[in-house]
């Protein structure tokens, strides 16, 4: 009986040291396992030797905190495990991963216990993804428009600046900041102004430059595109000489227009010489330049030979073309009529009048040339063949014309005498044969044209006009003469220059008869 209490006093020893060992066990310092994926926002793995640090946030402990650094390679498939972690008990952990330089980090906190193994997914904000949307390449731009380049730019972090540039082939050049314009900071659109007036035609390219507001930076570049002249070539002055053909006659034609461009130059012109269907394209040819409204107007011509075998209207297509690389084209018509008859007016002065016809009038009776006449009214004319010879008529009023006058005829010239102004209009055709009898003496004569001609070409050296006379009357009211006279070796000299449709001349010849052709 004496031992009991010694027995008991061992037990209740025993059962004391029991109920402390909990307690003394728990405050050992006992490993922390943590492993896990650090991987960014999209799902993907950072790379390897990214640093990756764990620190018990209730204790304290001389190595911490504890470090290790990403490797996908050893511990699939996790990319970090650190096994250092200490605690002694419950504790609130922080573990953080970073690059180098400490641009992108993440970071978690987790509770764990002593001998726990745990499993930590760290998620790092990324850099920030752009890519350019206008123009994204293969587009074709008019050059001299203000061209909205656009960029949608994402981040993990709020996106700060979307920077623009253009290539150009040799070297990027700035545009300018972008602006917000659609969307978030995170996730939005951007835009900038690009003026592209003055640049060159070619082949660019456009990047985008995005920042973050950690400083994180991203930048994509677009497909090539093409800036190039998209406007059309000027064009005016588009006409034909003549414009108006006789029907079934080959007649000698030039066509004219003018072309001016503004951007890139005027590479050449073209007509389309079958008014109808289908086409037969010629070319035309470079005759010269001038200034105008700012531009430098190319002048192109083609000369060719054409006979219409009906009357109408034909319209030839000329189209001009510039240097762009989209060669762009421009159109216009020029019209020439096809007649059968031409009219010609001729102003008759009250008084003496010296005229002729440049056109074969459909009717010469001398009542349908000159259905107009005031009473009174004389014409004069002179028979074919050497020296003057008159015959004349007078128009009485209830009668007629009267007198051996009796017709109008090209080639022969006039003298009328008019009681007031009328306007003669001949209505016929071009004088296929405009050719006469020039005899030695005085001749009373008619040029048979429509259009002048210089005096020397309708009569030149080859007729011998040596001392030969020619006198003409300058229009208006009564006789005005004008004249000229051929000088051996220096042509004809005087005031009367050229030959005019519609005029009358006094023809003297010094030298033996001749026949006239021009």
């Amino acid at each position: 009986m004496v031992k009991y209490p010694k027995m008991m006093a061992s037990l209740l020893i025993v059962a004391m040291a029991m109920a402390i060992l909990p307690t003394v066990v728990s405050a050992i310092p006992q490993p922390v396992v943590v492993k896990g994926v650090v991987k960014y926002t999209n799902g993907t793995m950072v790379p390897d030797g990214w640093t990756v640090s764990l620190e018990n946030l209730n204790e304290s402990y001389p190595d911490e905190p504890w470090n290790t650094t990403t490797n996908s390679t050893l511990f699939y498939p996790f990319n970090y495990v650190i096994m250092k972690g200490t605690a002694e008990s419950e504790s609130t952990f922080l573990i953080r991963a970073s690059d180098s330089e400490g641009k992108f980090y993440g970071e978690e906190t987790f509770t764990a216990k002593p001998l726990d193994i745990k499993i930590v997914n760290i998620t790092v904000r990324g850099p920030p993804k752009v890519e350019v949307i206008y123009p994204s390449g293969g587009e074709t731009i008019k050059i001299g428009d203000v061209v909205e380049v656009s960029a949608r730019a994402i981040g993990d972090y709020n996106i700060t600046s979307v920077e623009f540039s253009y290539y150009n082939g040799t070297a990027w050049n700035p545009i300018g900041a972008g602006v917000l314009v659609a969307g978030s900071l995170t996730d939005g659109i951007w835009n900038a102004s690009w003026d592209t007036l003055g640049l060159p035609e070619g082949t660019y390219q456009i990047m985008a430059n995005a920042t973050d507001e950690g400083g994180n930076t991203a930048s994509n570049t677009s497909g090539a595109f093409t800036l190039a002249d998209l406007t059309p070539p000027l064009m005016r002055n588009a006409s034909a000489v003549p414009s108006e053909v006789m029907v079934n006659e080959t007649t000698n034609i030039t066509f004219y227009v003018d072309v001016a461009d503004r951007d890139t130059g005027v590479l050449g012109a073209r007509i389309d010489m079958d008014p109808g269907p289908g086409t037969s394209w010629r070319v035309m040819t470079f005759v010269g330049s001038y200034s105008a409204d700012n531009l430098t107007w190319n002048i192109y011509k083609y000369e060719t030979v054409i006979n219409l075998t009906a009357e109408g209207t034909y319209n030839y297509t000329v189209e001009a073309y510039d240097k762009s690389v989209a060669r762009n084209e421009n159109t216009t018509n020029i019209t020439v009529e096809a007649i059968s008859t031409k009219t010609y007016s001729i102003q008759i002065y009250e008084g003496w009048n010296l005229i002729s016809l440049p056109l074969m009038p459909e009717d010469t009776s001398i009542d349908a040339v000159i259905p107009n006449p005031s009473d009174g009214d004389m014409i004069f004319g002179d028979e074919a063949g050497p020296g003057i010879s008159w015959k004349s008529a007078m128009y009485i009023e209830g009668v007629g014309w009267y007198g051996d006058l009796t017709e109008l005829v090209p080639k022969e010239g006039y003298l009328y005498m008019a009681n007031s102004n009328i306007t003669i209009n001949v209505t016929g055709k071009d004088v296929a044969d405009t050719n006469t009898t020039i005899y030695n003496g005085w001749n009373l004569i008619g040029y048979a044209k429509d259009v002048s001609m210089p005096l020397g070409d309708a009569i030149g050296a080859e007729y011998n006009p040596a001392n030969d006379m020619i006198f003409g009357d300058e229009a208006g009211p009564g006789i005005s003469w004008k004249s000229a006279m051929y000088i051996e070796g220096v042509g004809w000299y005087g005031d009367l220059t050229e030959l005019v449709p519609g005029e009358g001349y006094f023809y003297y010849r010094e030298g033996a008869d001749f026949y006239w052709v021009y």
